[in-house]
């Protein structure tokens, strides 16, 4: 799953007619089951948190947990692929 600019992501969805949804996140949980839909759709999501949640958990975190959810996708679909 790429990361890409919002820009990017935004200006795509608009050239091509399509929405893109955007989604609050509070916890790792909720962040891989977000992932995991997409990914199984093929499709682009927003990933957000809250003003609370960013001064709670402070950027530097939010950016590994994403980053650690990214990873967790890519073994689930390296798993599924193998059939394990």
């Amino acid at each position: 799953m790429a990361r890409i600019t919002l820009r990017q992501l935004l200006d795509h969805a608009a050239e091509h007619d399509y929405g893109v949804p955007a989604f609050n996140i509070n916890n790792m949980e909720q962040a891989l089951a977000i992932m995991d839909a997409a990914s199984s759709l093929d499709a682009p999501v927003i990933i957000q948190a809250s003003r609370g949640a960013r001064s709670y958990a402070n950027d530097v975190m939010l950016k590994h947990m994403m980053d650690d959810g990214r990873l967790a996708e890519d073994r689930r679909q390296d798993a599924g692929r193998l059939g394990l």
